[in-house]
């Protein structure tokens, strides 16, 4: 038996713990702070507790069970390792909100935290930065060429690298003078050496990194630099600076995309960097640049992730259809409802060729979820808009049965418009200010 990640997400839906999109992207950081921490093992042996079962529903029961034993006599060693491990459950959790609302690593908002390690934050004061990368397998040999001397000299630095879908933690051994590689979407501690590792040399890394991203000469990835506080301020300086370098936007890496169709303007769109999509943009990057896999572009994380600036900026250049459906069946304003990006949803409830009666693969529309979010003035919105209350789902039912489970039938009470004197654009936006204040938000 061993520790795998199913097993982790298994344990944390028996528990009620919720890890939203990661639990990779909090993972990474606990890796990182027990690393630099120098209490790995410890990580780890949590880890092999987890893997040593095989019946989740069962360690879970145990966990809540040890819960109520805090302070009481009889409190046990197994006790204690239970209580570390649902720790480390709710700090995953906790990292992976963080980052989800923020799109980039704030070790001070978790160092503010009582959850696992977060005391070495500020013990060790931990930091962190960041770039956003797009490479060819070439330039990331090069890379981590430039790299590996740093690393080889101060052991209390380390790297979170993230693609679109996947996510890996990065380390240097000194002794062997290889890096070591934990591949956080499939971490199963069942390499060769029976660690929670693999090992690189510069060239093989890059086909590493490659083979993890599913990508075959160009990789498209964010790179979390993490070190201790207490490190040479300028070798930080030199390390950033040669990072930033090979970040550089540019006409070509502008262009460029990896095996999904995706480019850099995807991943900047995901952090809200306005600044950095308005670059690329100049640069002529296609702003409705598509995932061949579930058909979702850049202005699709953008309003998931709540960044209504960029939302605006993409929506600006006219090239990008309001009614675009992902993979799943999502639509852009089924998306920000369904992840409560409300300030979003009024924004596209502007536009006069929104079509807000669009249905998911699973039969739901915007206005299943704003009622399910129970949010009066978004359902009012729609159905003044032409929303369907009798839209059905084969599994969920209608809007108006939602509401009558939730014996709030006031929800759908039609509003009266607040918008039939506006004028529109040829692209279908409100472009006179209604009395329902619903343009803060507006750029010109």
């Amino acid at each position: 038996m061993s520790f795998s990640t199913d097993k982790l997400l298994r344990l944390a839906d028996k528990l009620g713990i919720n890890f939203g999109v990661g639990p990779c992207i909090g993972f990474d950081t606990v890796l990182a702070i027990a690393y630099l921490g120098e209490i790995s093992d410890q990580l780890f042996n949590l880890l092999d507790f987890i893997g040593n079962h095989t019946d989740m529903e069962a360690l879970a029961h145990e966990i809540e069970a040890a819960k109520l034993k805090v302070g009481l006599l009889g409190f046990s060693k197994r006790d204690k390792q239970l209580l570390a491990t649902y720790q480390l459950l709710v700090s995953i959790a906790a990292i992976c909100e963080d980052q989800y609302q923020n799109s980039t690593i704030l070790l001070q908002t978790y160092a503010s935290k009582q959850l696992i390690f977060s005391g070495l934050l500020k013990e060790k004061l931990l930091r962190s930065a960041e770039e956003v990368f797009i490479l060819e397998k070439n330039e990331i040999t090069e890379l981590f060429e430039l790299l590996s001397p740093y690393f080889a000299t101060y052991p209390s630095i380390c790297l979170g690298i993230e693609s679109p879908d996947h996510d890996v933690f990065l380390s240097y051994s000194r002794k062997e003078k290889l890096w070591q590689l934990s591949d956080i979407n499939d971490f199963d501690g069942e390499s060769e050496e029976g660690e929670y590792f693999y090992s690189y040399d510069n060239e093989s890394l890059a086909d590493a990194l490659a083979d993890c991203f599913n990508d075959d000469e160009i990789c498209l990835m964010k790179i979390k630099l993490f070190y201790r506080a207490d490190i040479d301020s300028r070798l930080i300086n030199r390390l950033t600076a040669t990072l930033t370098e090979y970040a550089a936007i540019n006409s070509r890496r502008a262009q460029m995309a990896n095996s999904d169709g995706l480019g850099l303007l995807h991943l900047e769109a995901q952090r809200g960097n306005l600044k950095r999509v308005t670059q690329l943009l100049e640069l002529k990057t296609n702003p409705d640049q598509l995932s061949k896999t579930n058909n979702i572009g850049p202005i699709f994380v953008a309003c998931e992730n709540g960044h209504l600036h960029v939302v605006q900026k993409l929506l600006a250049t006219t090239m990008i259809n309001i009614n675009q459906l992902a993979k799943n069946g999502n639509s852009l304003l089924i998306a920000a409802c369904s992840t409560k990006q409300w300030p979003i949803v009024d924004y596209l409830l502007s536009y006069t060729n929104i079509d807000v009666n669009l249905q998911n693969s699973l039969g739901l529309s915007a206005l299943h979820f704003a009622v399910l979010s129970q949010n009066k003035k978004i359902c009012q919105r729609l159905i003044q808009k032409g929303a369907n209350i009798h839209a059905f789902s084969a599994n969920f039912g209608t809007p108006l049965k939602f509401a009558e489970l939730l014996e709030n039938k006031a929800l759908l009470a039609t509003a009266p418009c607040t918008n039939e004197h506006a004028t529109h654009s040829p692209s279908g936006r409100v472009t006179q200010d209604d009395p329902a204040d619903l343009y803060p938000y507006r750029i010109d």
